[in-house]
């Protein structure tokens, strides 16, 4: 018979034991002492579990025990039972748990070692069978199923003779409670109510069928590379795509990265840490995404800030919907520019208050400007009473050569409408000249750095100022 006890953690839960107490409980556990201990240098100073007392059986029972070892579990924070620690310290002596204690029993004549470096638990020998523990000498439960995987039998069918004599031999037989109301129930990764006896029992089957789960100190260092890896692809691509490529290349990640790692769990049984990557991605990308939006935003704001005046609508959200078409800075491009002006203005403004002046002015302009939009055409400035247009820039149009000449005969039509509505009214009547040049041409933000205007400059451009002048000889 192998006998289980427990440790008081806490100095507060000894506060009523005497030193007595504690050495002659300490006294009563001595059979569950690792027997043989290899420590290097400091090894006193490892990270170990410390005991402050412990909690044994009844002197008659303990005394008459050929073995025994600790049960406390220790939950993770989130209260789930992952871990089961294999070394407990107390006092200047080791001692192993009721798992360990149980299989040295039925493995008869078996020896244990416990390896003890400068940062922790080395390693734990049966034989020369080695388990994997980390640095607090804890094994990582590897739970073969949920509730009841292990047959379980009642007591009472034992003591009534209502099971076979040779049920139970040649086994391992881990008596304990299973009763709700007796509160020896455990959150596993199984199940909120799992048994606490059946935990020791998937750790004994653990050690003796050599069935582990690893998660060693170069499994985390993987986990650090998978962390700063994925972080990096989606830190580097994301960016590089447009919003829509960035959720599928971001999801698809993730779901590549969650199969790679259960599949790799099911076959290697590495538990990598699937958290903290998942978050990472998911972090960057949020991070990624919110900074697009409000760069993107004030970029978009900025842009139509600067072009609401000069351009209709449609070209704006054009514009707006991939801004690389538009180049800020000086760049040359074949473009057709369009010039015109009221003949005699100087004559008409002579004739008219201030208020018909700007009435009339306002009235021709409008007219003018709406055809501009309609054809989709950049109003590059007004200069007084004339009008000054690009068609070409600052996206593409291959027929603006066209549009412009529809522009112009559009004009000259809507002015001769005006015109009559004018002469209706009273008005002076009022002509116009209009000239329009093609060719090279740079176009882009000119002026300093605290004030610029998009338009466009070179021989061509005056060569359309000077064509529309000419044509009040022709």
């Amino acid at each position: 018979v192998t006998l289980g006890y427990f440790f008081h953690m806490s100095g507060k839960d000894t506060a009523y034991l005497t030193p007595d107490d504690i050495a002659s409980g300490h006294k009563l556990i001595g059979n569950s002492r690792y027997p043989m201990v290899q420590a290097r240098a400091k090894a006193d100073e490892t990270p170990l579990i410390k005991a402050y007392a412990a909690v044994p059986n009844l002197k008659s029972l303990s005394r008459s025990a050929v073995n025994s070892g600790y049960f406390n579990a220790f939950p993770d924070p989130d209260g789930v039972i992952r871990w089961s620690p294999l070394v407990i310290k107390m006092g200047e002596h080791y001692h192993y748990s009721l798992a360990i204690a149980t299989l040295l029993q039925y493995l008869d004549q078996s020896m244990i070692k416990l390896k003890l470096a400068e940062y922790g638990v080395e390693s734990i020998y049966i034989n020369d069978f080695p388990i994997p523990v980390d640095e607090n000498g804890r094994l990582l439960i590897n739970y073969l199923g949920p509730a009841k995987t292990f047959p379980h039998y009642s007591i009472t069918d034992i003591i009534h003779g209502r099971l076979s004599p040779d049920l139970f031999k040649n086994k391992i037989v881990v008596v304990g409670a299973t009763a709700t109301g007796i509160y020896d129930l455990r959150v596993t990764p199984f199940s909120n109510v799992y048994p606490g006896v059946e935990v020791h029992a998937n750790v004994v089957a653990n050690i003796l069928h050599r069935n582990f789960l690893e998660h060693s100190a170069w499994v985390t260092f993987l986990d650090i590379c998978a962390i700063i890896l994925f972080g990096l692809i989606i830190g580097m691509s994301v960016p590089r795509v447009r919003a829509v490529y960035g959720v599928f290349l971001s999801l698809g990640l993730m779901a590549v990265f969650v199969i790679a790692n259960t599949m790799i769990f099911i076959h290697y049984r590495i538990w990598l840490n699937m958290i903290y990557p998942l978050l990472t991605m998911a972090t960057i990308y949020l991070l990624i995404t919110v900074y697009r939006y409000i760069t993107e935003e004030k970029e978009k704001k900025k842009i139509r800030g600067a072009f609401q005046y000069y351009l209709t609508a449609s070209v704006v959200n054009e514009i707006l919907k991939d801004p690389s078409k538009l180049k800020l800075g000086g760049d040359k491009k074949d473009l057709t520019v369009m010039f015109s002006d009221i003949r005699g203005f100087t004559t008409i403004s002579e004739k008219l208050t201030p208020e018909e002046l700007v009435r009339l002015l306002n009235e021709y302009l409008t007219a003018m400007t709406d055809i501009v939009f309609k054809y989709d055409g950049l109003l590059d400035k007004y200069i007084g009473d004339a009008i000054m247009a690009v068609f070409g820039a600052p996206i593409d149009q291959p027929d603006h050569p066209q549009r412009t000449c529809r522009v112009a005969l559009e004009m000259m039509a809507t002015l001769q409408g005006l015109q009559q509505k004018w002469m209706l009214e009273g008005r002076p009547h009022v002509d116009i000249g209009i000239g329009i040049n093609t060719g090279d041409m740079v176009v882009g933000n000119m002026g300093s750095d605290m004030r610029f205007d998009y338009t466009v400059m070179g021989d061509n451009v005056n060569l359309s100022s000077r064509l529309e002048g000419i044509n009040k000889e022709y």
